[in-house]
């Protein structure tokens, strides 16, 4: 089995687990009622921001962990700007036709990509906004750190 199969099935198992856990189905892994402030200083601006405590984090790491791999993020990065098909992407990302396809079919196992049938195609898309909103967040977050995070020991381009 591959990865990306096996982290597709790995997924939906504990996307099951986390909607049979009692917790909130916007956010699974939030405990309503629990939350602290936290205070966030950026220079000499203070930022008081309402954290929810969490019980379980395991959908969040699941997200994070289907964004994590570099052709899933190419793919979705093309798709926020508009639908295509997998051929589409074939040729305008350079990627193997089955690489397309198995990434393609794990980002729509994961909830992060829906197909519209068109005759015998389908078309590929970003399924909510906050999918584009979750990687120009990424963006802002790597810039404002000066992507130190490319120079990790643990994560970053040296390590793989």
């Amino acid at each position: 089995m591959t990865a990306a199969k096996q982290h597709c099935k790995n997924t939906a198992k504990e996307r099951h687990q986390s909607q049979h856990s009692g917790t909130s189905s916007i956010a699974p892994w939030v405990v309503r009622n629990r939350s602290v402030s936290h205070h966030l200083l950026i220079g000499s601006y203070r930022y008081d921001r309402h954290m929810p405590m969490t019980q379980e984090l395991a959908a969040a790491v699941s997200l994070f962990h289907s964004l994590a791999d570099h052709s899933r993020l190419t793919i979705l990065r093309r798709l926020s700007v508009g639908e295509a098909r997998v051929r589409d992407l074939t040729d305008e990302l350079g990627l193997a036709q089955s690489t397309v396809s198995e990434h393609v079919g794990c980002l729509r196992e994961c909830g992060l990509v829906v197909a519209r049938s068109e005759g015998r195609q389908n078309f590929y898309s970003v399924s909510t906004p906050e999918v584009i909103d979750v990687l120009e967040a990424a963006e802002r977050l790597l810039a404002a750190t000066g992507f130190k995070v490319d120079l990790c020991k643990t994560y970053g381009s040296d390590a793989r």
